[in-house]
């Protein structure tokens, strides 16, 4: 049986905090949409004025960073509001979780939550920004829709591996799940399955190798270099009937179009 405090789907305010990140909002929400029907996410206008950070002049607190968003009166009717930044993130409250600096993302276990761009250097070199952020945003509104911290210590390849360990997050992100415990938490917490589906969607998505990686990782092929290879010399033979070209072009772009898939879609899993 559904929560019934849930809403159906749940709006969720993109802001833009400190309006410095390098990605387009806009995309990056209708992109979220398209995949998935549980959260509705809209960008609203920016909060660019942070003020000077907290501590040693490079953390601010996310506490106060969810102030900010509060105030933010064009995200007031919003079920859900998630701010998105450049700035490097601390934690100071014990009830939001461990007291630790270079967060990735948090929330307030109710409507506010907060990701980061500071901690991109940690992301696969297969996944671009967007991925980044998507990743990090369905960590968060699942586990303020599941109205619990779902974060743990197991190193399960999950996307609630808590990654105190930095590099960690690397691995997680290529090749991600919802472990066993997380979806047992999910359905205790009364999420519907369709809930859990419409993740399981964005995460597929952010689980893709980008279109560029994977065409390099295709052309660096060992198969592939030598398909490409014996097609040219093959070619270039004058012994080989020209009514023979168009097979073996076909046969090359059949191998070239195998692994291509097979690096954007299978390779991490």
């Amino acid at each position: 049986m559904a929560n019934s405090s849930m809403k159906q789907p749940r709006s969720v305010a993109l802001v833009d905090l400190g309006e410095n990140l390098s990605i387009d909002l806009t995309k990056l929400g209708n992109k979220l949409n398209s995949l998935q029907n549980t959260w509705r996410f809209q960008v609203v206008s920016a909060r660019p004025q942070l003020g000077d950070p907290d501590v040693d002049a490079i953390w601010f607190y996310i506490d106060r960073l969810f102030s900010e968003l509060e105030k933010h009166k064009p995200a007031g009717e919003f079920d859900l509001v998630f701010g998105l930044t450049h700035v490097r993130l601390e934690n100071r409250n014990n009830d939001l979780g461990f007291l630790d600096k270079d967060y990735f993302s948090l929330n307030d276990q109710a409507r506010f939550a907060i990701a980061t761009e500071a901690m991109y250097q940690w992301n696969s070199p297969d996944k671009d920004r967007y991925q980044y952020f998507g990743f990090l945003i369905l960590l968060e509104v699942l586990q303020i829709t599941a109205g619990t911290n779902l974060c743990h210590q197991k190193k399960e390849l999950c996307l609630f591996d808590d990654c105190a360990d930095r590099e960690e997050f690397r691995p997680a992100i290529e090749r991600y799940r919802l472990c066993t415990d997380c979806l047992r938490e999910l359905r205790n917490a009364q999420v519907p399955n369709d809930i859990v589906k419409d993740a399981q969607r964005v995460l597929d998505w952010c689980r893709r190798t980008t279109w560029a990686r994977s065409m390099q990782m295709t052309l660096a092929n060992p198969l592939v270099a030598l398909v490409i290879g014996t097609a040219v010399g093959w070619a270039s033979s004058i012994y080989v009937p020209k009514e023979w070209y168009k097979l073996m072009f076909a046969f090359v772009l059949l191998v070239v179009g195998m692994v291509f898939i097979s690096n954007r879609y299978y390779s991490k899993r």
